[in-house]
């Protein structure tokens, strides 16, 4: 992977994860032209998408039976996001098994589909990293009665004791973490798929800092390339 300056890769720290592209256009030669909000601009090479696609099938063997209905521009997305962010790529494929599997527990919000425009007839589905554990817990002590525990606590005398500091901290990060598990209410970033046939196949990644339309732009644009018929598929589920 090439940028302009040959400066070092950016990696980006925080919490919530937008990839940063201002611009994405691929070239006949196979070539990713990518210009990103911090000024710098990488041209990835088809090459190198497919080599880290191969590394990947082969350490997660799960997904080979149906990698030729994983687009390749999900695959460049991913690697964008390992790169500028050091997401493990494991935490997205896993959510992928999930949904080729029937969804089985995982804790995360089940695969749904867009109802409104412009991603209407699409489907998304959260994947989840460590990095979404503090959005998480916020929610969780966000809901109605979240609280109560510490309050009966405090009731109980004046007097901040060691245990009651451990109590409390266990509650708002053990326990709000196991409720939000067993109520499959984590959540992550997408997973953007699309049904057909009885199929699944995986276009791209998105994030909720990428707009709607920037998320179709790329669908329409990039992943048609390696599924003509997507447009078709698009307008029969939209129907």
């Amino acid at each position: 992977m090439d940028n302009d300056k040959n400066e070092p890769v950016h990696l980006v720290e925080d919490t919530e994860i937008d990839d940063g592209l201002l611009a994405l256009k691929m070239e006949s030669t196979g070539v990713y032209n990518c210009l990103f909000d911090d000024g710098q601009h990488w041209r990835v090479q088809l090459s190198e998408i497919m080599r880290f696609r191969n590394i990947w099938l082969e350490r997660m063997t799960a997904i080979r039976p149906f990698s030729e209905r994983i687009s390749r521009c999900f695959w460049f997305d991913l690697l964008i996001l390992t790169r500028r962010y050091r997401i493990e790529p494991e935490d997205i494929l896993q959510s992928i098994l999930h949904v080729e599997n029937g969804e089985p527990a995982s804790g995360l919000k089940p695969a749904t589909q867009f109802t409104r425009q412009p991603l209407r007839g699409l489907w998304h589905k959260h994947w989840f990293s460590a990095r979404f554990m503090p959005a998480n817990l916020l929610a969780s002590m966000n809901r109605p009665g979240s609280m109560d525990f510490i309050w009966e606590i405090a009731k109980e005398g004046d007097l901040l004791t060691e245990e009651i500091v451990n109590q409390i901290a266990h509650h708002v990060t053990m326990t709000a973490y196991e409720e939000r598990f067993a109520a499959k209410k984590m959540t992550g970033e997408w997973i953007i798929f699309l049904k057909h046939n009885g199929l699944n196949y995986y276009l791209c990644l998105g994030t909720h800092l990428t707009g709607d339309q920037r998320i179709l732009d790329k669908i329409t644009s990039i992943c048609s390339l390696d599924f003509p018929e997507l447009p078709n598929w698009l307008a029969d589920a939209r129907k």
